[in-house]
């Protein structure tokens, strides 16, 4: 496989280039594989938030939401912890906000904290421009 090829020669990126692949595992079907390549990820990179982003992102597409809201949310906590420098909390919030309303489940605290926490940045931003 090219893309294969190409990581072992040393592609690298954000996400992982890994991560695409699981992505084509997945979309394709293969969801045994992908959850295999993200779990490698997971060990090589776990402070990488772009992993809980893109993983949840597929999760929440492919329908497996309460999956979806766990690796969306370690991101979200991830992502604020590190203060969020690649500014993913809002879209992490809104997938996950979108998993939680299919999963028929109610906001819950990690979703209002982060929320605050995106609102106050926000608020930061504005004032020092």
């Amino acid at each position: 496989m090219a893309a294969q090829e190409a990581i072992d020669e040393g592609l690298a990126g954000e996400p992982d280039p890994r991560c695409v692949l699981a992505e084509t595992n997945y979309r394709a079907g293969r969801r045994e594989q992908a959850d295999a390549i993200w779990a490698q990820v997971h060990a090589d990179t776990p402070e990488d938030v772009w992993l809980y982003n893109h993983v949840g992102m597929e999760k929440h597409h492919g329908g497996e939401h309460e999956q979806a809201v766990e690796w969306l949310g370690r991101g979200l906590e991830l992502a604020q912890r590190q203060g969020d420098p690649e500014r993913l909390v809002d879209q992490l919030l809104d997938l996950r906000a979108h998993s939680l309303r299919a999963l028929d489940r109610e906001v819950d605290d990690l979703q209002r904290q982060a929320n605050a926490y995106h609102l106050a940045n926000a608020a930061r931003t504005m004032t020092l421009r």
